[in-house]
């Protein structure tokens, strides 16, 4: 924990993905978001940002409810510009019972909706999802202050089906990522998974779940 405390969000900014892969970056001189030690505590860390309704760059990042330990909370900050200044404008999930970690967040146009999915982290209630460690999506219409569950929450439990129909359980289910097509439809799920548990030195892989055939 004394590591993991402090941790803020930066953003480096690159002209290419070749730039980028060289090195050829500028790193921003100021973190884009950290603790403040009144709504957010501990850390300001995995960061996911979208473009919003009115054109701005919304943020949803992971903190804590107190000032030593506490639950993980997610909060959203706003920008004009990709590279800040962002600043706080409102709580994402801030109730224990809604508990979660590495928020993959994006603006759904056609739907003029917000959704994340997260990481199931509560230790008590399962609102988010039917397991600890689950996937699950959750929804806003502001973006900010009304966060739920969506209608059909539950992204994917801490397992999957291997290509020969076989059933793995895993330890853990962690960093969601969506790809989107052309038309804006995601159609793939990414995520980081271990069948044992990762903490202890054993392997871990890119866990791939096409969402259209």
């Amino acid at each position: 924990m004394q590591h993991a405390d402090g941790q803020r969000v930066g953003v480096v900014v690159a002209d290419s993905v070749g730039d980028l892969v060289a090195g050829k970056f500028r790193r921003s001189a100021e973190p884009l978001m950290a603790p403040d030690g009144q709504q957010t505590f501990c850390r300001a860390v995995n960061p996911g940002v979208t473009r919003g309704r009115d054109g701005r760059f919304l943020m949803m990042f992971k903190s804590r409810s107190a000032k030593t330990g506490g639950f993980m909370t997610q909060w959203i900050a706003a920008a004009d510009q990709p590279g800040g200044p962002f600043k706080l404008v409102g709580p994402a999930l801030n109730d224990a019972r809604y508990a979660a970690e590495d928020p993959y967040f994006w603006y759904d146009k056609e739907r003029d909706r917000y959704y994340a999915i997260v990481k199931d982290f509560a230790r008590t209630q399962r609102l988010l999802s039917p397991q600890f460690g689950a996937l699950a999506l959750v929804t806003s219409t502001q973006g900010w202050g009304d966060w739920q569950p969506a209608a059909h929450n539950l992204v994917s439990l801490r397992e999957y089906t291997d290509t020969a129909g076989r059933m793995h359980s895993l330890a853990n289910l962690d960093r969601p990522q969506l790809l989107f097509d052309e038309h804006n439809r995601p159609v793939c799920l990414y995520a980081a998974a271990g069948e044992q548990d990762p903490f202890k030195g054993t392997p871990s892989f890119s866990l791939v779940i096409p969402l259209h055939d």
